[in-house]
């Protein structure tokens, strides 16, 4: 979404941390590192629900620190040291870098509106083109989406969706990367992504970013909903 400046805030990250002077820990459960964590398929627009199982489990073992100003980092270095594959290690980085990225920069520089997050996240749900979707957004609303029209450009579109927000999910929703998205917040906007099957339990959700074509993750205190278009 293009950034605007919010009169609704979201409030800060208070669930599951530990205050530190300079960082907080994310402190989900430490989980047993005996098992050795893989995944066969590492193609982020093709995760299967186990896969995004495997990712959160494996994110426990990475200690993962969040700065004040809401960047993630964490000391682990290897592979190895956390005793899983290569490849998942990658992933986990990636989803760190990622989500980085997110924090200070949700829009390209570049204002072609291609890098619109709705439009891109509702592009990649595969049932309307891109020019369809945009000629709606430019003839309804000047090209601008916010926060107060989003849901009913979404709703033009997929007129029998389904919304959810944070506090009453199940983690049966049947949610996927090809029926659901959902938005958090970054700084004074807010983030479009489509949504991997996930467990609330663990306080997080993987997703795929479409509009910056990677796999990411955020605590799900973070969404402010979740809208599920179709079965």
């Amino acid at each position: 979404m293009k950034q605007i400046v919010l009169p609704l805030i979201l409030g800060c990250f208070v669930f599951l941390f530990v205050c530190m002077p300079s960082c907080s820990k994310i402190s989900w459960d430490d989980e047993s590192r005996e098992e050795y964590l893989s995944i066969s398929n590492t193609n982020p627009e093709t995760l299967s629900r186990e896969d995004v199982m495997i990712i959160v489990t494996a994110l426990k073992r990475l200690s993962i620190r969040q700065s004040n100003d809401g960047f993630w980092y964490s000391q682990v270095q290897s592979h190895s040291e956390v005793n899983m594959s290569e490849d998942l290690f990658r992933i986990l980085k990636d989803i760190i870098s990622n989500h980085n990225k997110s924090i200070s920069q949700t829009r390209s520089s570049d204002e072609n509106e291609r890098t619109d997050c709705v439009l891109s996240s509702l592009v990649y749900l595969g049932d309307f083109s891109y020019s369809e979707i945009s000629f709606y957004i430019n003839s309804r609303y000047s090209g601008i989406v916010t926060i107060y029209n989003v849901e009913n450009i979404i709703r033009h579109f997929y007129p029998s969706c389904e919304t959810y927000y944070q506090d009453s999910l199940s983690g049966n929703e049947g949610f996927n990367i090809n029926n659901t998205i959902g938005y958090y917040q970054t700084e004074d906007c807010y983030h479009m992504v489509n949504i991997f099957p996930y467990s609330p339990t663990d306080s997080i959700v993987v997703f795929y970013d479409a509009q910056n074509h990677s796999i990411g993750g955020n605590r799900i205190d973070d969404f402010r909903c979740f809208f599920k278009v179709k079965q």
